[in-house]
């Protein structure tokens, strides 16, 4: 990448614009899946309990799903939940291509991000891994409002308990 923006014509500054744009989309849209299978774990939904877990067990839980990684959190809705076969796959993908986009997505494109084709290329690619990962995150919030209706909170209640429980996940990353 050039280092100056005054060495860049017009377009390449609009291209690397939209590319960090794109970019910073992809990488929120991974977050929101995280966050939304975050809170879908911290609900008793594959339980037989009638209640919701007290206070310090669901604190518990948080602390633990908080220190997870995407994939181990994955991993551990595997294991509590049955998921359909095309449903396991789509997952599967979104943790593919999003540590892809965390770890390794700048390195793999390297220098030639200088060419603007090239970053036409990776704004394509990242606009395809936001579209596989946004199914995914409007599931899992569906999942976690859909857990607190279950056990019998109105939507007030329901609206309000979410929003608890991710001020407190994002302030509890934040605070790492």
């Amino acid at each position: 990448m050039l280092n100056v923006a005054n060495e860049m014509t017009p377009e390449d500054q609009d291209s690397f614009m939209r590319l960090y744009i794109a970019v910073g989309i992809a990488v929120h849209m991974a977050q929101l899946v995280e966050k939304e299978l975050a809170l879908v774990l911290l609900l008793p939904t594959h339980s037989e309990a009638k209640r919701l877990s007290p206070a310090d067990e669901i604190n518990k839980t948080k602390e633990e799903v908080d220190r997870m990684t995407y994939g181990q959190l994955l991993r551990r809705l595997k294991r509590v939940a049955t998921i359909r076969p095309e449903f396991e796959q789509r997952l599967d993908e979104g943790l593919r291509k999003r540590n892809f986009l965390i770890h390794h997505f700048f390195d793999f494109y390297g220098a030639d991000i200088a060419i603007t084709s090239v970053r036409e290329r990776m704004i394509a690619e990242l606009e395809s891994i936001e579209e596989l990962l946004h199914p995914l995150y409007q599931k899992f919030r569906e999942l976690s409002y859909e857990s607190f209706k279950a056990w019998g909170m109105t939507e007030e209640q329901t609206q309000r308990k979410i929003g608890q429980l991710e001020a407190d996940f994002e302030l509890r990353r934040k605070s790492r």
